[in-house]
């Protein structure tokens, strides 16, 4: 399945390379309740690479494109991915809200969207959904920061990613049109004003 006519494979040294360690995430802080998603329609998506797949299921062998919650504690917003599965996790992360097979292999690149439209959440992978679940659930409110490439803002050891991620976008109150079985798929770098949270 061909992603995007974009070359992604040029733009490695533009992305953002985390390597599996303490510091190896970026956390950004909110103004207000500028993250605080409550049971609105979102939207957060990247372009992700990995350098290895994870070891295992869930905390610590997945791996996290953004999460934010208490430090070490189970409550949280959890977008990740495990050995097998690609998951988001609006309130707990001992409690997935919605999860599916990725299928992801390293070195490749892949577009990867978690969307809320309404009570409907559908995780999607290149432009194919893989996972649906129903949830009238507030998402997990952040507090003053959330994270990339870490299970929480304190960006503990275990749950980094390894790998790339580019392109990291959330959209707050809308699902951007991603409904349905298929979605397309971006081909260009998100603009810098479209209502996007974080670029």
């Amino acid at each position: 399945y061909e992603i995007s006519t974009r070359d992604w494979s040029s733009d490695v040294c533009s992305s953002d390379l985390f390597v599996r360690s303490s510091n190896q995430y970026l956390t950004v802080p909110a103004s207000g309740d500028a993250f605080t998603l409550g049971s609105a329609d979102f939207t957060i998506e990247a372009w992700v690479r990995l350098s290895s797949l994870p070891s295992g299921g869930g905390y610590p062998g997945g791996y996290w494109i953004c999460g934010w919650g208490a430090t070490n504690s189970n409550a949280g917003f959890d977008f990740y991915i495990t050995d097998v599965n690609i998951v988001l996790n609006l309130q707990n992360f001992a409690s997935p809200t919605v999860s599916g097979t990725h299928g992801m292999v390293t070195g490749q690149w892949y577009h990867v969207a978690a969307v809320r439209s309404g009570t409907s959440l559908s995780l999607y992978i290149d432009g194919i959904r893989v996972a649906t679940a129903t949830s009238s659930d507030s998402a997990y409110a952040p507090g003053d920061a959330i994270a990339i490439s870490a299970a929480e803002p304190s960006g503990a050891i275990s749950g980094n990613w390894d790998g790339f991620i580019d392109d990291f976008r959330i959209t707050k109150g809308s699902n951007r049109g991603y409904t349905g079985s298929t979605i397309t798929v971006p081909t260009s770098a998100f603009p810098d004003v479209d209502g996007s949270l974080i670029k």
